[in-house]
């Protein structure tokens, strides 16, 4: 065998050896769990948008319109999440613009707005405020002055009298000395919403810690929904604790509970056991989302009514969570909202699913 020849074996013995070890490289890849995952993800998605088209067809939308549709729903929905932090009119530059159909017909705005709806949950009504002699003592609310400076102070309703209210405050910010006469805006966080209410400063405290305001009609208040109190209805299962606000167990509620989750938001939830709930104790459990669990969440009852059967139905208030898992929560709410358009909507009467 001549130079040449042997020269020639090798390169060939390289080049055989190079692509059994490219072409197991590449059976490696297609084997492991994160590629198979991906790939019935992609297959799970394909197979939703076939059924979801064929869903499409049998509405009056043309060709087009349904491919918008189904662009809405990836686009401005829990896929994106850039879309999933602004504000829900984002929908409206898909009805007005129309940017890919110069004339929508009213059966593609229909479909926009009952998606725009049921993403975001814009169709549940708040209910208004009765009375602030509703108030109970330990409510907690943020107060702040109605203009110039609006930093918000957390502070705690520790009496209640006819006409006036009276706050302690659990944090003091050293920037502003609150006199009589100033004007405040109280913010009551509630399950649903945020109420807000302008009140006058009546008296405060030698240590600026204790403010005294005037009554606020209920009529005064307004509402503010953001985007944590966005909320999805659901029956989900869980065993919760009743702590104190220590995080000890409350000797009072020893053991675990078992309960159903009726609603949920970012900012609170709705639940129903079989034991009374006092307002004011809080809960520790579980909540499981769309992908993880979110292990502890504290949550405190800030309203509980009984139901017939011995039962009990408690609104609850998340407590501590910090922002990344209220947005945890948030992506869940939109998925599972963006699940049910896939899987149950009626796209000729669509069902209202908020």
């Amino acid at each position: 065998m001549t130079f040449l020849q042997q020269i020639s074996w090798h390169f060939r013995d390289s080049m055989e050896g190079s692509a059994i070890m490219m072409v197991t490289v590449i059976l490696l890849l297609l084997l492991s769990p994160a590629f198979i995952k991906m790939a019935k993800d992609r297959l799970a998605l394909q197979r939703r948008n076939s059924t979801f088209m064929d869903q499409l067809a049998h509405t009056e939308l043309s060709l087009a319109e349904r491919k918008m549709v189904v662009r809405a729903i990836h686009e401005i929905s829990p896929g994106n999440p850039d879309a999933l932090l602004q504000d829900p009119r984002i929908f409206n530059r898909w009805v007005d613009g129309m940017p890919e159909i110069a004339q929508p017909s009213a059966a593609l705005i229909e479909q926009l707005s009952h998606i725009r709806r049921v993403l975001y949950s814009d169709v549940y009504v708040v209910p208004p405020l009765r009375s602030t002699r509703d108030f109970q003592p330990n409510l907690f609310v943020n107060i702040c002055l109605a203009r110039g400076a609006n930093v918000l102070q957390p502070s705690v309703l520790v009496e209640l009298d006819d006409g006036q209210l009276t706050f302690r405050l659990t944090r003091k910010d050293s920037s502003y000395s609150y006199r009589p006469g100033d004007r405040l805006l109280l913010h009551v966080p509630h399950p649903e919403a945020m109420y807000i209410a302008p009140v006058s400063v009546i008296s405060v405290s030698s240590d600026q810690r204790q403010i005294t305001v005037s009554h606020a009609q209920a009529r005064e208040f307004q509402v503010r929904q953001y985007r944590e109190f966005w909320r999805v209805d659901l029956d989900m299962s869980i065993r919760f604790h009743v702590i104190t606000r220590d995080g000890d167990p409350d000797p009072a509620h020893p053991g675990h509970h078992d309960g159903h989750i009726l609603n949920l938001s970012g900012g609170g939830a709705a639940l129903v056991c079989a034991r009374e709930l006092p307002r004011g104790v809080h809960l520790r459990f579980p909540l499981y989302l769309a992908d993880r669990v979110l292990n502890p969440v504290v949550a405190r009852v800030i309203e509980s009514q009984n139901l017939p059967g011995e039962k009990c139905k408690a609104h609850l208030m998340f407590a501590g969570i910090s922002p990344e898992e209220r947005d945890q929560i948030i992506r869940s709410l939109f998925q599972w909202q963006r699940e049910r358009l896939q899987q149950d909507l009626d796209l000729k009467h669509g069902n209202d699913l908020t």
